[in-house]
């Protein structure tokens, strides 16, 4: 049967089941301006009713913020691809109860449910700052649509990472490492400089310029924000180098009597080449077939400490053994290379000659044939002897060499 008549009723909160009547409401449909549980009934003629209830809760709508979704791009283009869910703990404000119904593209659209954006965690712009419509729902249905602006920015554009050197014979000056940036103003731009030793756990420097001065190795990163919030970084790590020092020449006979081989020893904390005679520089510290006499050895850094180092040295010529037998063969022991040395020296002193004991057993001219063997007028006992001899620069310096030979009879 058809309904003939129609009354709402309804119970205030708290609800205890007696309905007051609403005066007037006597149509199929209801306004409710309020919450309540509600009755309708509802007349069917004949006698017959038939009843219906229902419980109107209100909810607030949901609290939305508007936000920004900021690209950082390195191609210098106005695109860039976002992930929309990033913007949603600040449109919600982290409110958890909240949750996202839809993106979309106008806010009609939103509004309406109707087109939403399938792609949203792989969303490329479509023009410059565009609005993205998001629609955030409650539990209980109640809607509010939030926007989302999408820009994009330009990253900072600067140096890529960087090995360099900090040299221990300059400690304790600083170097000055440096940001890197290649396009703008340094003073639009915020520093933060890190530090790790590889040990200790990583350090802010607390350093808000574009350089920064250091005497420690390790690894520095440093952070670059544009104004525009865009971040990006680069490491310089930072590894020690010395200038070397040289603690040795050893000098090897070689079978060619003119020619003897050398090994240099260093000390230092630097990538070493080696040069003799400014001839060269090789990576090997063993140089073959150099003659005897004057020479100079450098020593250069390849990590770029400086100077190098260079010393002089100078290797004697003289018989390894003499025979004084009167035999006109090796009869009397000398230098063999003076003359060469004297290019290079202003003067030779007079050598000195001992045994193992360090008696004085000749002194003997360098220009001389040299020593016969004899001391005080005896023949000596066959064995090993020492020598010793100076040799002075042009500027009065003093080096002194010595050596050894056999007597042999």
């Amino acid at each position: 049967p058809a309904a003939t008549q129609y009354q709402w009723y309804k119970d205030n909160v708290p609800y205890d089941g007696n309905f007051t009547i609403i005066g007037g409401a006597n149509n199929q449909t209801y306004t409710v301006t309020s919450e309540g549980k509600y009755k309708v009934e509802v007349d069917l003629g004949n006698g017959c009713v038939s009843e219906g209830q229902i419980i109107i809760e209100y909810d607030s709508l949901p609290v939305v913020t508007d936000t920004n979704l900021i690209g950082c791009n390195d191609d210098f283009t106005d695109f860039y691809t976002f992930d929309l869910s990033d913007a949603v703990s600040e449109i919600t404000n982290n409110d958890t109860s909240l949750f996202v119904e839809n993106y979309y593209h106008l806010f009609n659209d939103a509004e309406n449910q109707n087109g939403a954006i399938t792609n949203f965690d792989n969303y490329t712009n479509q023009v410059i700052n565009e609005e993205i419509f998001v629609r955030i729902e409650n539990q209980s249905g109640c809607a509010s649509i939030a926007k989302i602006t999408l820009n994009v920015f330009n990253n900072p554009k600067i140096l890529g990472d960087e090995d360099i050197y900090y040299c221990l014979n300059t400690y304790p000056s600083p170097i000055t490492l440096d940001s890197g940036l290649l396009i703008g103003n340094p003073n639009d731009f915020q520093y933060t400089w890190l530090f790790e030793d590889g040990v200790n756990p990583i350090i802010n420097l607390n350093n808000n310029f574009p350089t920064l001065d250091i005497i420690k190795k390790g690894v520095y990163t440093v952070e670059i924000e544009s104004l525009d919030g865009c971040i990006v970084s680069r490491k310089i790590t930072v590894t020690n180098s010395d200038t070397a020092t040289i603690t040795n020449i050893i000098v090897s006979e070689t079978l060619i009597r003119t020619r003897v081989s050398i090994k240099i020893e260093v000390t230092g904390e630097g990538d070493y080449e080696y040069a003799v005679d400014n001839y060269n520089f090789q990576d090997s510290p063993i140089f073959n077939g150099l003659l005897y006499g004057y020479h100079i050895i450098t020593v250069n850094d390849k990590n770029g400490c400086l100077p190098n180092v260079q010393k002089e040295f100078t290797i004697l010529q003289y018989p390894k053994f003499f025979t004084p037998n009167n035999d006109g063969r090796y009869d009397y022991w000398n230098l063999n290379n003076t003359n060469s040395l004297l290019v290079h020296y202003n003067s030779i002193s007079n050598i000195t000659i001992y045994d193992r004991f360090g008696k004085v057993m000749a002194i003997i001219d360098p220009k001389s044939n040299g020593w016969n063997g004899f001391y005080n007028g005896k023949i000596v006992f066959p064995e090993d002897y020492w020598f010793s001899v100076d040799l002075i620069d042009f500027k009065g310096k003093v080096t002194k060499k010595i050596g050894h030979f056999s007597l042999v009879r």
